[in-house]
């Protein structure tokens, strides 16, 4: 049995756990929805003179939804009054006691978001009367002093609302379980519960978010509505929140989902309003002898057109910290994002293939405009890797917007173990850069006389460093990793130049990040510099082992190699030669050789080949085979050789 001496593994994170839609990366739905009441009217000595519904839940139009048509329905027939807010059906003297309703729409929803151009200040300083209601506590949505002081300890020393907005969202997502449980109490939960045990479903959720945006005098509303649920494999009901931005009116965000500032195309808003305990159909009638029993009101969505398609100015990627590792390696992966538009993006990242991951999966990030972020996530390698293989793993993420970057891991007994502790110190020092802004007007360029290097050799890099901001800058250095440059001042329209020398260790790592530092700004420059090492080849489970004198054969062999090479030649015998220019893996190659050539029992292999640097190696391999059905001659020559 062969073995392979190059494993692809492609891992598929399984999230079926995540609640979420799955329609994440589509540009719009089209949907047709119904909703249908029923109720009975109960009478043993009257009779109704007139029965009304007052119906509050259907499809609303706002940015991202659109009602494409729309109309009612009622057995018996009945007279419907709409307003903004409501469809009122009623009956006058009605001769049956089962009575149907309600609204059959076509919809359209998309994936749009708003574009907010500019940085609202934190405090809001003035909100329109109409809305100081949605600063207030309600019934569910309460506010207590343990609320107040959570939130005001996330907005402290923050004065942006969008992040002040993402990051209440964020500590929620985190800190709040999901906890179907909760369905089976007889009402929903209040925010203070809610807080106080960290579990809820979608509207308990939601109801929490809000307290916390009121208690910071941030206006935000409940929203009632439908979305699609992995976990059910179908539409639901499901709660999120509006947050008001002054000049540009009430941006959504789903908790639950993870989405912040912006909402998948299967999320269906069917009413607002400030609390979550309100209705959503309210009866009435005049008789006497009468009682009614209403049911649960039946919601049905189905998708009948569906569209995707890559929007909006981003520049994505992901690439690990570290792109070589020994096995149980903890690897970070940061996923990078620039937005080159004049407006915030709310984004959702989600790893979609990758190894084991330690923590979250999926983060969301509000991107300024024409900024850089970073999210960064945490891989583990497995242990047991055999000796003498390399494995790759395929890395990728998705956004919201369709955008998808994919990366790779290799790993091998043969690298460095990256432990826990690496990667926790690792991304405390990216986490400390990323708190200071970043600054893309800081320019920086770097020359090295190679692409490859040997571990342990020292590398020096010639670095230039210029300010092409409207800001002196003081106390500047240049950094790789912790070696470091002080550079001093750097004032406006000025460059300054350093030299960088570092010795690299031993794993492979592509990417060497330079970066510049100061107390209140950093900026980074990506190199592509890769560590070799003294590659290692061999050649083996040469098959098969028995030859024919007289017959052309196919004969396989397997090279392997810890390290990637050029320009391979290998020499087979006297007769042929196997050439391949470049090599990342090792591979099984199959030649056809005749059994005489090889009479005397023996194969002898020479290898020649050259690391990336274009240092050249040799290898000599040979391998005893046995030849059936030798002639006389061949035999006899073979037995005069044996003698000397």
């Amino acid at each position: 049995m062969k073995k392979l001496l190059f494993v692809i593994i492609l891992i598929v994170i399984a999230n079926s756990f995540i609640v979420r839609g799955g329609y994440e990366n589509y540009t719009s739905l089209k949907l047709k929805l119904k909703i249908e009441g029923n109720l009975s009217l109960k009478s043993t000595t009257g009779e109704p003179y007139s029965v009304g519904v007052n119906l509050s839940i259907f499809p609303r139009e706002d940015y991202r939804q659109f009602v494409l048509s729309q109309k009612t329905f009622s057995n018996p027939e009945g007279k419907v009054e709409k307003g903004k807010n409501y469809f009122y059906f009623q009956w006058e003297n009605p001769k049956k006691f089962q009575f149907i309703f309600g609204v059959e729409s076509n919809i359209m929803t998309t994936n749009e978001f708003v574009k907010v151009k500019e940085k609202i200040n934190f405090p809001l300083k003035k909100i329109p009367s109409e809305l100081e209601i949605f600063t207030k506590p309600g019934e569910y949505i309460t506010i207590d002093d343990g609320i107040k002081k959570k939130a005001t300890e996330l907005a402290e020393g923050e004065d942006d609302l969008y992040r002040i907005v993402i990051k209440i969202a964020k500590w929620v997502k985190e800190n709040v379980k999901y906890d179907l449980l909760t369905m089976t109490a007889k009402s929903v939960k209040n925010s203070s519960w809610v807080f106080k045990s960290r579990r809820g479903v979608c509207d308990e959720i939601t109801n929490l978010y809000i307290s916390m945006l009121r208690s910071l005098g941030i206006p935000s509303r409940f929203v009632y509505g439908q979305a699609y649920t992995n976990l059910q494999k179908r539409f639901g009901n499901h709660a999120w929140a509006e947050v008001y931005f002054p000049g540009y009116g009430w941006i959504p965000v789903d908790v639950t989902y993870g989405q912040f500032g912006w909402i998948d195309v299967t999320h269906i808003k069917l009413k607002t309003g400030l609390d979550s305990g309100e209705p959503s159909a309210e009866y009435n009638w005049k008789g006497f002898g009468v009682n009614i029993e209403e049911s649960k009101l039946n919601i049905d969505v189905n998708i009948t057109e569906k569209k995707f398609a890559l929007k909006d100015n981003i520049d994505f990627s992901i690439v690990p910290l570290v792109d070589m590792v020994g096995p149980g390696s903890f690897v970070p992966i940061i996923a990078k994002i620039k937005n080159k538009n004049p407006y915030y993006v709310p984004l959702t990242i989600s790893l979609s293939k990758a190894p084991e991951v330690v923590g979250k999966i999926s983060e969301a990030v509000v991107v300024e405009p024409n900024s850089e972020e970073s999210v960064i996530f945490v891989v583990k390698i497995k242990k047991d890797l055999k000796e003498g293989y390399w494995y790759t793993a395929k890395i990728e993420a998705k956004t919201n917007l369709g955008n998808v970057a994919t990366s790779e891991i290799r790993f091998s007994k043969e690298y460095e173990i990256y432990t826990k502790n690496d990667t926790e110190a690792e991304i405390k020092n990216l986490m400390e850069k990323r708190e200071k802004k970043m600054n893309p007007l800081i320019k920086i360029f770097c020359s090295h006389e190679r692409n490859y290097y040997y571990a342990n050799e020292t590398i020096s890099l010639n670095c230039e460093i210029s300010n092409e901001g409207n800001k002196n800058l003081k106390n500047v250095k240049l950094c790789i990793g912790k070696v470091c440059k002080e550079i001093g001042e750097l004032r406006i329209a000025s460059r300054k130049k350093a030299t960088l020398e570092f010795i690299p260790k031993k794993y492979l790592k592509r990417k060497i990040v330079v970066s510049a530092e100061a107390e209140d700004f950093f900026a980074y420059k990506t190199l592509n510099i890769t560590i070799v090492k003294f590659p290692n080849l061999k050649i083996t489970n040469l098959e098969p082992k028995e030859l024919d004198y007289k017959k052309e054969q196919n004969v396989s062999f397997e090279i392997e190699i810890d390290s990637p090479i050029n320009n391979l030649v290998i020499q087979i015998g006297n007769v042929g030669k196997v050439a391949i220019e470049k090599m990342e893996n090792g591979k099984i190659i199959n030649v056809p050789i005749l059994g005489k050539d090889f009479f005397r029992g023996k194969i002898k292999f020479v290898a020649d080949y050259e690391d990336l640097t274009g240092r050249k190696y040799r290898m000599e391999k040979t391998f005893k085979v046995k030849i059936k059905n030798l002639p006389w001659y061949i035999r006899f020559l073979l037995w005069i050789e044996s003698l000397f």
